[in-house]
């Protein structure tokens, strides 16, 4: 099955700890009587929502950019967030 009929763009964007993401497919799948496989597939299948719900949000923010833009905000320095 598709990871995104498992979640919808709503769902799947506002997750953003593994944890918390993989309970959220695991009760979807409870909800739809699926058999649910081993949680390293489980996991795997979380880190593969997560990937594209960010991908997905990326390109919503930057479709309207210019070429310009697109540049300026390559430019820009990147900070990290600290899991603590």
């Amino acid at each position: 099955m598709p990871t995104r009929e498992l979640l919808s763009p709503a769902q799947r964007a506002q997750f953003l700890s593994l944890p918390a993401l993989v309970g959220a497919l695991i009760e979807e799948m409870r909800d739809r009587q699926i058999i649910i496989p081993g949680i390293t597939t489980v996991e795997r299948l979380g880190w593969e929502v997560r990937r594209r719900a960010q991908r997905q949000v990326f390109r919503l923010l930057t479709e309207g950019l210019t070429d310009l833009q697109r540049t300026q905000l390559q430019a820009l320095p990147l900070l990290r967030i600290s899991s603590r």
